[in-house]
């Protein structure tokens, strides 16, 4: 009788083991190793627009949406699909997008070996950059699956998982239909949020469709009253810079001079992001302040609409 209870409870405690695994594996805010990311640390209304897999079919049609509406995204694109469709993923390169390592094969990367992973890695590394991408490649699991070596390894090299806090299509009756899918996310969207869709695949037509609603929807402010600003995975951060240009088109030079150095600015900056009076700036604005193109001796409106 001892015997058999001991068995039970062996039982029962692997088995407890078994289920506390695979959820810490499919989990979006915790690895036993290294950086998680699933939302930027942000006040600022932006959010970063991402699409996993390919290059597939339909990417000429999502680079041509997203050329129409001045916006860049972050694909993750396998390695097995580049060798594929190489001269896709240079497009995608040479339009100005983000892309990050997503694998070689599309394996879910659990209680795989760490030569395994280093491969996967690797090889879809060295694809990437044949596309004459030059920027930070970050990486994304498959299905989101990481458990023991995968974030060890990532850890190891300094670099972080990158997931997503809004995905509509997990949801089995809202990813049938474009509609479902824009409401989802504009229900959901939060500053600093990473959706996540897939849209490169025949099967994906809804979610294809919805990439512009969704796009129109943030831009409109619906449901706030304020709009999101969409931009790549990396770039979803604030520049307190950006505070002062949007002063300047509300104050004279002179008055504006005077805030920068007067002593309150920092409890006016406190003030400015958790309220974000005036909606959110264009990736155009952002390149412009940060590389100091801004003349604050303009006019304020034409400084304005030069942006629009």
């Amino acid at each position: 009788m001892k015997k058999l209870l001991k068995i039970s409870i062996s039982i029962i405690l692997i088995l407890g083991i078994c289920f506390l695994l695979f959820e810490i594996s499919k989990s979006r805010n915790f690895q036993f190793f290294g950086g998680l990311v699933n939302k930027a640390e942000t006040e600022e209304k932006v959010a970063a627009l991402t699409f996993d897999d390919g290059p597939g079919v339909n990417t000429e049609e999502i680079l041509d949406i997203l050329r129409e509406e001045d916006i860049k995204a972050t694909f993750y694109l396998t390695g097995q699909e580049i060798e594929q469709h190489m001269d896709d993923a240079k497009r995608i390169a040479g339009e100005g997008h983000e892309i990050g390592n997503h694998s070689y094969s599309h394996t879910r990367m659990v209680l795989k070996s760490p030569s395994f992973i280093k491969d996967e890695i690797a090889k879809t590394d060295d694809l990437i950059r044949q596309t004459g991408y030059e920027g930070e490649i970050h990486f994304r699991p498959p299905y989101g699956k990481k458990l023991f070596f995968l974030p060890y390894y990532l850890s190891k090299h300094e670099r972080k998982t990158i997931l997503w806090n809004v995905e509509p299509e997990s949801h089995p009756e809202i990813e049938g239909d474009a509609n479902k899918i824009t409401e989802h996310v504009a229900e959901n969207i939060e500053p600093g949020s990473i959706i996540l869709l897939h849209v490169m695949y025949e099967s994906r037509e809804e979610s294809l469709k919805s990439v512009k609603k969704i796009i129109s929807s943030l831009k409109a402010g619906l449901p706030y009253d304020y709009g999101f600003r969409i931009a790549e995975t990396s770039e979803v951060e604030l520049s307190v810079q950006l505070f002062f240009y949007w002063i300047s088109c509300l104050l004279p030079h002179k008055e504006c001079s005077r805030l920068r150095k007067a002593p309150i600015i920092s409890c006016l900056v406190k003030l400015y992001l958790p309220f974000q009076l005036i909606r959110s700036l264009s990736s155009r604005e952002a390149q412009a302040v940060q590389s100091g193109q801004v003349n604050y001796s303009q006019p304020a409106l034409f400084r304005y609409h030069s942006f629009l």
